[in-house]
């Protein structure tokens, strides 16, 4: 290992403090931080560089923010197949490795001392008509929801060949085993094991008495189809990239080829994590 991309989020790092003691870590043993050329705060000190090109030069991704901030270089990060630590400087921070207090920590895995998670992705396309808009890749999940005032949409579940319901509410979520812990359980979603081969739907506050999840195998292709006459639905991936749904435009979901690869360094187990971060 030779090389670090530093990936700081400024709203949650304040003044870059993290920022700049992660730096001081990563130099005195004897590696080379890289930031991106949108950070300016340390221009003399760090060499910085495009994000997509400093991911690629690097042997390991820190990502210094909450978990927006891994969601946002999570593929980027898997497309170069680099590993992605995680520190938290946010709230939850379910995704991150290391708390704000816990830099100590930063030097062993550093030298090596850490393992690799696999977290599987799903990939969206959003058709019209049998042509491609736009795609994307989730670590957590594709919602789509109604893009304008809050108000009930109707949209088709479809997994394969099979109609599996028409949900009227306030959208779906499509949730990746890791993104189990996120929008999907605030609506109502099972908690899933991150290991788990499966994709979770689940409907947001559905018209209807028996509206629960559906759990799905992984390798199942899933369609959510805009059927609200006149209305624009929104795709939103990863709570980053949004984009509209006109009536009849459909979301093809299945599982990615892209993983994201989490470090992990401390002797816990995603119960420690639920029970440390989830419950009261």
């Amino acid at each position: 290992m030779t090389t670090i991309f530093v990936y700081p989020n400024p709203s949650r790092d304040k003044g870059l403090k993290i920022t700049a003691e992660v730096i001081k870590i990563i130099s005195s043993s004897g590696l080379e931080p890289i930031l991106p050329d949108s950070i300016e705060l340390f221009s003399d000190l760090v060499r910085q560089t495009p994000l997509e090109e400093g991911v690629r030069e690097s042997d390991m991704v820190i990502s210094i923010g909450g978990d927006g901030t891994i969601l946002q270089i999570a593929k980027v990060a898997a497309k170069e197949s680099k590993p992605v630590l995680g520190i938290n400087a946010g709230k939850l921070g379910f995704l991150a490795e290391l708390e704000k207090d816990e830099l100590s920590r930063l030097e062993p895995i550093l030298k090596g001392s850490y393992s690799i998670d696999n977290r599987s992705m799903l990939d969206a396309l959003l058709m019209r008509d049998g042509e491609v808009l736009s795609c994307g890749s989730a670590l957590n999940d594709a919602v789509v929801t109604n893009a304008e005032v809050p108000r009930i949409i109707s949209l088709d579940f479809w997994v394969g060949d099979h109609l599996i319901a028409t949900i009227s509410g306030d959208g779906i979520i499509a949730s990746t085993p890791t993104g189990s812990s996120a929008y999907s359980l605030s609506a109502g979603g099972p908690l899933v094991e991150p290991c788990a081969d499966l994709t979770v739907v689940t409907p947001i506050c559905a018209h209807s008495l028996y509206a629960k999840s559906f759990i799905l195998c992984g390798s199942s292709e899933i369609r959510f189809v805009n059927t609200t006459p006149g209305k624009t639905a929104k795709l939103t991936i990863d709570g980053v990239s949004q984009y509209n749904m006109e009536q009849g435009d459909t979301v093809v979901l299945t599982k990615s080829e892209l993983s994201c690869k989490l470090v992990r360094a401390k002797n816990h187990s995603f119960y420690d994590i639920v029970r440390n971060k989830l419950l009261p």
